[in-house]
């Protein structure tokens, strides 16, 4: 019987070891779990950040190309413009000549 008692008595102790580093290890996951824990909401909050600042650069270039659109229908317009007006361009020569009161094929 005292071979079964030290036999108990060497698994009994085994199994304090055992749960010794098992203890040992589960606190150490604990803590990296909560490092963890912390990058993860760093980095999303990185994320949404980085998020946040795509959305406003997005949001600016699509204003730029509206307001380069609009622009570009009023040059358009304005050309149009421009074209369909008839517009009286003096020959220099008959401008000089009215200056000078010279008689030429314009007056």
């Amino acid at each position: 019987s005292s071979g079964i008692n030290a036999e108990y008595g060497g698994a009994h102790q085994n199994a304090e070891k055992k749960l010794s580093k098992l203890s040992v290890k589960n606190k150490q996951l604990k803590e990296n779990e909560k490092k963890m824990t912390k990058s993860l909401k760093l980095a999303e909050a990185h994320i949404i950040k980085t998020a946040e600042e795509l959305y406003a650069v997005v949001q600016s270039k699509n204003g730029l190309l509206r307001e380069r659109t609009v622009m570009a229908k009023e040059i358009e317009l304005l050309q149009t413009q421009l074209c369909d007006t008839p517009q009286y361009i003096p020959r220099m020569e008959h401008v000089q000549a009215e200056k000078e009161n010279v008689p030429t094929q314009y007056t």
